[in-house]
């Protein structure tokens, strides 16, 4: 399945008034830190891997999801409070909504895209309106509806490539046995896991009850 992506960003100042948060917050991690896997170089000899994955069913991936890793070679802390909600497809095309901020709440990050399901390939590449026309694709390596979703990118780069990847939750806490579910996926493939980071989301809640998919 290729779905084709199509990003606008805007960014906002102030922040809505402080709401409850939600109680599942309190299982957050309590800072940002690496997590031990074999680690690849930045840049890995050779293209990248070929790999098939399974389609995405769009109805059931719709919701709201937090990111809450993301590869080393591919983080830093300016958006690590990431909220998305991805729509139900209409026509199959889906609507996403991603909103970030750092925990400080200096401003919030609002990225939408229009998602279009394509059963003529796998994964999913992108167009940015400022950059313009990106091949990179991501790819959906493991997932369960209810509760995780892993991505897997990769970008050649001259004689090499760089592999990227993230995890995705239902609820703004580590999934549960995701490192388990990490491996499994990624041995699936035959894929090696890049360094990963989890994503501080202790001080998160205060922003997620700011953000307005609405708006």
């Amino acid at each position: 399945m290729l779905i084709l992506v199509i990003f606008s960003c805007l960014t906002s100042g102030a922040f809505a008034q402080y709401q409850s948060s939600a109680s599942s917050c309190s299982k957050s991690s309590s800072r940002a830190s690496a997590l031990t896997y074999p680690k690849p170089p930045l840049v890995i000899n050779g293209p990248c891997p070929v790999i098939d994955v399974d389609p995405i069913d769009f109805t059931r991936h719709a919701g709201i999801w937090y990111e809450v890793q993301r590869s080393a070679n591919n983080y830093d802390s300016v958006d690590e409070c990431q909220k998305m909600l991805w729509g139900k497809p209409v026509n199959n095309v889906s609507r996403i909504i991603t909103k970030s901020s750092p925990t400080s709440g200096s401003f919030t990050s609002t990225t939408t895209a229009q998602v279009v399901d394509d059963i003529a390939g796998t994964g999913f590449s992108y167009r940015l309106p400022v950059i313009g026309q990106l091949s990179r694709q991501y790819y959906g390596v493991g997932f369960s509806y209810e509760d995780y979703a892993i991505a897997w990118a990769c970008e050649n780069r001259g004689n090499g490539h760089v592999e990227q990847a993230w995890v995705f939750s239902r609820e703004p806490a580590q999934p549960y046995n995701i490192s388990a579910l990490m491996k499994e996926a990624f041995a699936r493939y035959n894929l090696t896991i890049p360094e990963m980071v989890k994503i501080d989301l202790a001080g998160c809640c205060r922003i997620y009850s700011s953000f307005d998919f609405d708006s």
